[in-house]
């Protein structure tokens, strides 16, 4: 009867906005596209330029791409998400006339201004001592000498000066590429006229995007930032694809990545009413559970811990389970232990899974990686290694433009993919991380199973 009435009010309603010209959405709404959409797998069918205006579907004219205007953008700024290859619907936004279909981190790396001075150097000063002699009638020998000494000074100091400003701005370019090729990107869809309810069904948008989009892409496709389920029930075996916001140069993946991604999770959850994201390390198994760590911070919070904490694992792409968290916290260091239970229920099988190498201590200068959950998307990464900035017993310090909200509890990694520390900020610019071994040293205190070699 509930429900009688309720479909009845529904339908009472509905007429009266029609009455008013209003035309009411109720299910063919924003919300069923980003129910149907957000969080899934889809290739683009074509490769996506790293532009600012991604891939622009205008059926509003006859074509609705412009390809010469993509290729133009690909030789320009390079190829953002590769044709066929698998990546996370991040965000779908219904504007006016219009839809943002989002893909990895949606563009949101789409490069840094350099423009300007980026160095704050000022040329071409003279001296005042310089503008006095230059500005005399008459000089005196002595005088004329000094003068071609100071101008001769200046001049050295400005090829030098002019030489850092290109330095720094070459510098800036680089890092503005590689944040526009790890930034993911989207489809901007241009409709003929106002959105109608039966533009925002799911059914209707898959037709009228098929010619653009996979929305099934296989498993042997190229996958971009989360790893396909492997063919094997068995954790070690590696599914595919890039650690980052895309997929790797060519759509290839570097040698010891997909080793590396296993032993990575996802982490979500909510603290005190606020959504978690982050990340953590596989470090051991038993008594029937997977023993995790992760930054203190992504699940503890105001004095509180996550009680609805989940872990998504890379051989079971998609599937959520449910963690614990350990009593065993280092709130200093920032250090926290999670767990799964069930080996079998999430097809864990110690003897055979791969747990993390590790690498040796780290010097200023060397680089690293990191694999985390920014912006929600599984297994994000950068794209090029990040120089370390210094190192002690107990702190990684390291520069990247590429980490963003979700990162923290993710693993750091050297060049051979070796497990160096983990990670403990989200911010862009100088990182954290903790070494893996304090890390070691913690886990033994505490009397958990470390299976890390």
């Amino acid at each position: 009867m509930t429900r009688y009435w309720s479909n009845m009010q529904r339908i009472g309603l509905a007429l009266s906005l029609t009455c008013w010209g209003i035309v009411p959405l109720f299910g063919q709404s924003e919300g069923d596209l980003k129910k149907a959409f957000e969080g899934k797998r889809v290739a683009p069918k074509m490769d996506m330029p790293a532009a600012d205006d991604g891939i622009r579907i205008n059926f509003k004219n006859p074509q609705p791409r412009d390809f010469k205007a993509e290729l133009r953008n690909i030789d320009r700024f390079g190829t953002a998400i590769a044709e066929g290859t698998g990546v996370t619907v991040t965000e779908v936004k219904a504007n006016k006339d219009s839809i943002e279909f989002m893909l990895g981190r949606g563009g949101v790396g789409r490069g840094k201004f350099c423009g300007g001075s980026l160095s704050g150097l000022n040329l071409n000063q003279k001296s005042p001592r310089e503008v006095q002699l230059a500005a005399k009638d008459s000089t005196t020998a002595a005088e004329q000498r000094e003068l071609a000494t100071l101008t001769k000074e200046r001049e050295a100091q400005e090829a030098k000066q002019a030489a850092d400003e290109a330095a720094v701005r070459a510098r800036c370019q680089e890092e503005a590429k590689n944040e526009r090729l790890a930034g993911g990107w989207r489809f901007n869809i241009q409709y003929k006229a106002k959105l109608t309810p039966a533009d925002l069904t799911p059914e209707t948008f898959r037709t009228l995007m098929a010619e653009y989009i996979d929305f099934a892409p296989s498993t042997t496709v190229t996958q971009g930032p989360a790893p396909a389920r492997p063919s094997s029930a068995q954790p070690s075996a590696p599914g595919r694809g890039a650690a980052r916001g895309g997929p790797a140069k060519g759509g290839s993946v570097l040698p010891g990545e997909e080793p590396a991604r296993q032993q990575v999770v996802m982490i979500k959850g909510t603290i005190d009413g606020d959504d978690t994201v982050g990340a953590g390390l596989i470090v051991g198994s038993g008594q029937d559970r997977i023993y995790i760590v992760t930054a203190n911070h992504v699940v503890r919070g105001k004095g509180k811990e996550s009680r609805d904490l989940q872990v998504m694992f890379g051989w079971l792409n998609g599937s959520w389970f449910k963690a614990d968290v350990l009593s065993t916290v280092d709130a200093k260091a920032d250090l926290a232990v999670i767990t799964v239970s069930d080996l079998k229920k999430v097809q864990f099988n110690a003897s055979t899974f791969a747990f993390g190498r590790l690498g040796p201590t780290l010097n200023r200068g060397d680089r690293v990686r990191f694999m985390g959950y920014g912006n929600a998307e599984p297994w994000h990464g950068s794209v090029d290694p990040a120089p370390v900035s210094s190192v002690s017993a107990d702190l990684i310090k390291f520069q990247s433009a590429f980490l963003v909200p979700g990162d923290s509890g993710g693993v750091l990694f050297n060049e051979q993919w070796q497990v160096v520390g983990l990670n403990q900020s989200d911010q862009q610019g100088e990182a954290h991380a903790l070494p893996i071994g304090k890390i070691q040293e913690k886990l033994q205190e505490w009397r958990h199973p470390v299976s890390l070699h």
